[in-house]
């Protein structure tokens, strides 16, 4: 525990304590000894009033903000992508559809009043904001309780007796661990700029890239694997590889989900149709690797023209067929 000497050195009682130690006591993870100190602190030291205060209005502002949806097209495109890498883990499909229908967090944009700390005013949250309801824990032997989040495990509430004492370095590793879950949890179906999902991961964490697997992905054809384009139709292409904004999915289309890689096989593709490609699929052919694209055609038909992945002047098939 450090304290701020502006107003007065360590060995005031009365000092104020840095930003860090008083957002723990914000948060309620001191131990029953250190809560108390500080509170006694907070209750005539100005500095730390503001300090507490200022807390107070942003966790109101942040808890105010209204829950973000997940797009309909978001979702649906990256459950396509893991069915199409042969992804069908029911776990992760249920919680793509959990996060689609999860309703707004219990409490957001009801309005409730804020208990302040003893001893200071609270600074009123800025004009118009919502306050959530702040749930009260009950007073334990080592003095006040501060209203706000709990933090603890269900049960009786109360500071930590002896031989459950939390240190500082303990409470911040587990508020770290528990934001980090949480921000790998949302960047699970985040879709980033190059039109592909971010791959989950084992870990929490993430793959970067236009990934919607959780192998790690190339950049180049060594490794074009995916569908049997043998006798797939047309339609099944166009329905799990489509192509949305000149964008197409990594983990589909591979490298031809690059504007520019793209634009370069289908120039060498014989008697191609002027119109460019709707969707794109890389996977094999009779055991060569290659990628299949799907044109539009006269009378709302579907032209699908497959090439070699290394060699796309080669096409190995060139059908029309019905949607």
């Amino acid at each position: 525990m450090t304290f701020d000497d502006r107003n007065a050195g360590p060995g005031d009682p009365s000092a104020c304590p840095d930003v860090e130690t008083l957002a723990d006591f914000h948060a309620g993870v001191l131990n029953r000894a250190d809560h108390a100190r500080i509170a006694e602190i907070v209750a005539t030291n100005v500095q730390a009033q503001e300090i507490i205060a200022a807390l107070d209005a942003t966790q109101a502002q942040l808890s105010a903000l209204p829950p973000v949806e997940i797009p309909a097209d978001v979702a649906a495109r990256i459950e396509r992508a893991l069915a199409a890498e042969g992804g069908r883990s029911e776990p992760v499909r249920d919680t793509v559809r959990h996060l689609r229908a999860s309703p707004p967090a219990p409490g957001a944009g009801q309005p409730a009043e804020t208990t302040p700390h003893a001893g200071h005013h609270a600074t009123p949250a800025r004009p118009g904001a919502v306050l959530p309801p702040a749930p009260t824990r009950a007073a334990g032997p080592g003095g006040p309780r501060h209203s706000g989040p709990d933090t603890s495990a269900p049960g009786p509430a109360g500071p930590p007796g002896p031989g459950n004492v939390v240190d500082f370095q303990s409470a911040r590793a587990k508020r770290s661990s528990r934001t980090k879950m949480l921000l790998g949890a949302a960047a699970a179906v985040i879709v980033i700029g190059g039109g592909g999902a971010i791959a989950f991961s084992q870990s929490g964490g993430t793959n970067d890239g236009n990934v919607a697997s959780g192998h790690s992905s190339k950049a180049d054809n060594s490794s074009v694997t995916g569908t049997d384009l043998t006798n797939v139709a047309a339609s099944e292409v166009t329905d799990s590889a489509s192509i949305d904004n000149n964008k197409a999915t990594y983990g589909i289309a591979g490298e031809m989900s690059k504007p520019d890689s793209r634009q370069k096989c289908i120039s060498e593709i014989p008697k191609r149709p002027i119109a460019g490609p709707t969707a794109v699929q890389k996977g094999t052919y009779d055991g060569t690797e290659a990628y299949a694209f799907v044109f539009p055609a006269k009378n709302d038909q579907l032209r699908m023209i497959v090439v070699k992945a290394d060699d796309c002047g080669t096409v190995l098939k060139d059908v029309v067929q019905n949607p």
